[in-house]
């Protein structure tokens, strides 16, 4: 199911973005950045702010992917994911 956010992903194809039929498709996306994802799922910034991640407000974050600022905090981006996939399904 596509939720409101999701929609506009689906609209168009930015030069150097993907093609998304499935927004949730993008959780397997290595190039998946911390703020793309706190654009589409808003709620996932819960569990940023649970980890204490300072990603929120942080400029970098439209660069950063999740597997980087995972590895910043000592985290494991599988574990990162699968608690990020509970928010968001």
């Amino acid at each position: 199911m596509i939720q409101r956010n999701d929609r506009r992903l689906l609209r168009g194809n930015p030069v150097g973005m993907k093609q998304i039929t499935d927004p949730l498709n993008l959780l397997q996306d290595p190039d998946l950045t911390v703020g793309r994802m706190m654009d589409i799922w808003p709620e996932t910034i819960a569990v940023f702010m649970r980890h204490h991640m300072r990603c929120v407000g942080c400029p970098v974050r439209r660069f950063y992917t999740i597997a980087e600022a995972c590895e910043v905090y000592g985290l494991s981006p599988a574990a990162f994911l699968r608690e990020i996939r509970t928010v968001i399904v």
